[in-house]
């Protein structure tokens, strides 16, 4: 999955261990989370936001799944009813 975190960074063109160091964690915690493999904590979605200079938002950070599916055209009411 392609989550507007990491669409972000590479607009932006830095490195995974850049960001990391910058918001203050884990490379491999980093790559999870921008990956869409792990949550963020709101914390860190909000350090990544300001990180971002609001390039990608906190509920964007946190809840990843829900703009890949709307980018990808698939609502959530679409996939609600598809699996009734």
């Amino acid at each position: 999955m392609t989550t507007p975190l990491r669409k972000t960074r590479e607009k932006v063109g830095v490195t995974t261990i850049a960001v990391a160091a910058a918001v203050g964690v884990d490379q491999s915690q980093y790559t999870r989370v921008e990956n869409g493999t792990r949550r963020a904590s709101p914390s860190l979605a909000q350090r990544l936001s300001a990180y971002f200079k609001g390039q990608v938002t906190r509920d964007q950070i946190l809840f990843p799944e829900e703009y890949v599916s709307a980018a990808a055209g698939v609502t959530r009411s679409r996939r609600l009813k598809k699996a009734s």
